[in-house]
C-alpha cells in the first residue's frame, strides 16, 4: 500500500481533533443476497489461498445506522449461503469512524470493507491506496454498474482511471417534497386529497390551517436551525423555478461565482417571509432541529412539513395512526417549473481496503449483498433508505407515500454538473475560500425566525463580500503555480431538463 507523509501529515490534526472529541452522533438526514440481473461473479470461484473448512471472517465498519435491522438479516442470510464466511459488521458513528479508519489505515489494521472517512477526498483515498479497484475482481462489471441509478459511479468521484474504488450508500433520491397531514387539512376545510400548487395556495392552506388551529396546530412546522434542511428548501425550490444552485456549496452553477442576486431566490425568500409574517409557522420552528419538527408533525401540531422521504419509515413504525400524504414543491403563481431539483452524482460510501487478506470474498460480499437487489429491497419497504438500484425504490416501496415521494423525485430530480467531476484539482480552490456569514443557508434561516426581512440587500452583500473571497481563493491558488479561472467552476450551457452525463463531462474536454 502506499504510503504519503504529506498526507498524513496533513491529517495529523484532524485526528487529534477528533480524538479530542469524542463519538459524535450518526446523521442520515444521515433481505437476501442475490442480485438477480446484476449479480456479481468472481473471476474464481475460490481463492488459492482457502483451505477446505477455513472460515474466512469479512469485517465491515460504516455509519448506515438507518437500516441496520436489514443489513443484519442480509448479513445472516449470505454467511448461511456461504458457511464459510463469518461476517463481522461495526456500525459507528461518522466521527468515530473517522477517529478509527485513520489510525487503522496508518497501521495497517483496517476492516476488510470501510466508509470513507469525512475529510478524506475520494482522489486522497484512491491516491494513497486505501481501497482496491472492484473492477479487477468482477467479470460482469458493466451489467452490475448499469443496474444501479444514473449518476451513481462517477469518474473522479467513485471511479478513477476507469476503475471503480467505491460504490454510494444511496440513489440519491430529493429529498424536498411537502409532507402533509390530511385530517388538520380536512378540520380546515380544506379537501385533503387536492394540496396546494401554487405560492398563493400553499399561503392560504397554510394561514387557513393556523387559523383552524387556534394554538393548538399551525400550518407549517420545519427545524429552521438546521442548516442542511434550510438548504433543501431554499436551493431545490429555487432551482425548480430557475435557480442554479447547488446544496453543498454556494457557488452559481452556470457563472462558477458566489452570486446569488437572483429572482428564483427571491421568490422562494418571499413566500417564506409571507408564511412567517402570517404566524403560519409553527412558533417553535426558529429553534428546532429537523427531529424536532418531525415528531411536532407527527404529533398533529402542524399541516405541512418540508423533510425526507425517510420520514415515512418513521411515522409508519412510530405513528401508525398518522394520516398523510405527499405533494411537489409549489411553484409561483402563474408559473411552471423550468428547472429541475438538483441531484449529485453519487458520493463515494463503501469501498474494500487495499490492505485485505480477503479480496474477492470481501468485492463479492459488497456488490451481492450491500447493492444486491435483495437488501436493498427490504431497506426501501421498510421506508428507511434510497435504493442505489435503478428502480427498486418504486418498486419496493410498500407505502404509499414512499411511492409517491420516489416518483416526485424522479420526475423533477436530474443530474447536475458539478465542477469537481470535470476537474478534481478544482478542490484546490474549494480549500482555500473562506466563507462569508451570514451566507445564503443562513440568511434564509432568519427569514424563517423572522430576524430578516431584507432578504435581498442580505443577499446582495453576501455575494459581495463571498465573491471577494473567491477572486482570494483563484489568486491563492494561482500562486502555487496553477492557472484556474472561473470558467472552471461554471457550466452556462447546462441544460436542468436533462441528466448531466459522462459523455457531457468528456465534451468538455474537446
Amino acid at each position: 500500500m502506499k504510503k504519503s507523509i504529506r498526507l498524513w501529515s496533513a491529517l495529523l490534526g484532524l485526528l487529534l481533533t477528533l480524538s479530542a472529541a469524542g463519538c459524535g452522533a450518526g446523521q442520515q438526514e444521515s433481505a437476501g443476497s442475490s442480485l438477480s440481473s446484476g449479480e456479481a461473479k468472481s473471476k474464481a470461484s475460490e481463492p488459492a489461498d482457502q483451505s477446505e473448512g477455513e472460515t474466512i471472517k469479512i469485517t465491515i465498519m460504516d455509519y448506515g445506522d438507518s437500516y441496520k435491522p436489514q443489513r443484519d438479516a442480509a448479513n445472516e442470510a449470505y454467511m448461511k449461503e456461504h458457511p464459510n464466511l463469518e461476517i463481522e459488521y461495526t456500525l459507528t458513528t461518522r466521527a468515530q469512524l473517522t477517529n478509527t479508519i485513520l489510525s487503522a489505515v496508518s497501521s495497517g489494521t483496517a476492516p476488510d470493507l470501510f466508509a470513507i472517512p469525512d475529510g478524506i477526498t475520494p482522489a486522497q483515498a484512491v491516491s494513497e491506496g486505501w481501497y482496491l479497484p472492484m473492477s479487477d475482481y468482477m467479470e460482469n462489471e458493466q451489467e452490475v454498474w448499469d443496474s444501479f441509478v444514473d449518476g451513481a459511479i462517477t469518474e473522479g468521484k467513485c471511479m478513477f482511471d476507469g476503475k471503480v474504488y467505491m460504490v454510494p450508500e444511496s440513489g440519491g433520491a430529493p429529498h424536498c417534497m411537502v409532507l402533509y397531514n390530511k385530517d388538520l387539512f380536512a378540520a380546515a376545510g380544506l379537501d385533503p386529497e387536492v394540496p396546494p400548487k401554487t405560492y398563493s395556495e400553499f399561503r392560504e392552506y397554510a394561514r387557513r390551517i393556523t387559523e383552524a388551529g387556534n394554538g393548538q396546530f399551525y400550518g407549517i412546522v420545519e427545524g429552521a436551525t438546521q442548516s442542511d434542511r434550510m438548504a433543501q428548501i431554499l436551493v431545490c425550490w429555487s432551482d425548480l423555478i430557475g435557480g442554479s444552485y447547488r446544496v453543498d456549496n454556494n457557488l452559481n452553477i452556470r457563472t462558477g461565482t458566489p452570486d446569488w442576486n437572483n429572482e428564483a431566490v427571491y421568490q422562494v425568500c418571499e413566500l417564506w417571509k409571507n408564511l412567517c409574517e402570517d404566524g403560519s409557522l409553527h412558533p417553535n420552528t426558529a429553534t428546532y432541529i429537523a427531529p424536532d419538527a418531525r415528531a411536532a408533525f407527527a404529533g398533529g401540531q402542524a399541516g405541512m412539513i418540508v423533510q425526507g422521504w425517510w420520514n415515512v419509515g418513521v411515522w409508519e413504525a412510530e405513528n401508525p395512526e398518522l394520516n398523510y400524504g405527499v405533494f411537489a414543491p409549489p411553484v409561483p403563481d402563474g408559473g411552471s417549473y423550468t428547472g429541475c431539483i438538483p441531484r449529485m452524482t453519487g458520493d463515494p460510501f463503501l469501498g474494500v481496503y487495499s490492505g485485505t487478506k480477503h479480496p474477492q470474498e470481501a468485492v463479492d460480499y459488497l456488490i451481492n449483498v450491500i447493492c444486491g437487489k435483495d437488501f436493498q429491497s427490504a431497506a426501501v419497504a421498510a421506508g428507511v433508505h434510497d435504493s442505489l438500484l435503478r428502480d427498486v425504490s418504486a418498486e419496493a416501496s410498500v407505502f404509499e407515500a414512499s411511492k409517491e415521494y420516489f416518483s416526485l423525485g424522479n420526475e423533477l430530480g436530474r443530474v447536475i454538473p458539478e465542477f469537481e467531476v470535470a476537474n478534481p484539482d478544482t478542490a484546490i480552490v474549494v480549500s482555500k475560500f473562506q466563507e462569508v456569514h451570514p451566507n445564503p443557508t443562513e440568511i434564509f434561516s432568519g427569514i424563517l425566525s423572522g430576524q430578516v426581512t431584507d432578504y435581498k440587500t442580505a443577499l446582495a452583500q453576501y455575494t459581495e463580500a463571498a465573491t471577494e473571497m473567491w477572486d482570494k481563493a483563484l489568486a491563492d491558488a494561482n500562486a502555487e503555480g496553477h492557472s484556474f479561472t472561473t470558467a472552471d467552476f461554471a457550466f452556462p450551457d447546462w441544460d436542468p431538463t436533462r441528466n448531466f452525463t459522462a459523455e457531457d463531462y468528456a465534451a468538455l474536454k474537446k
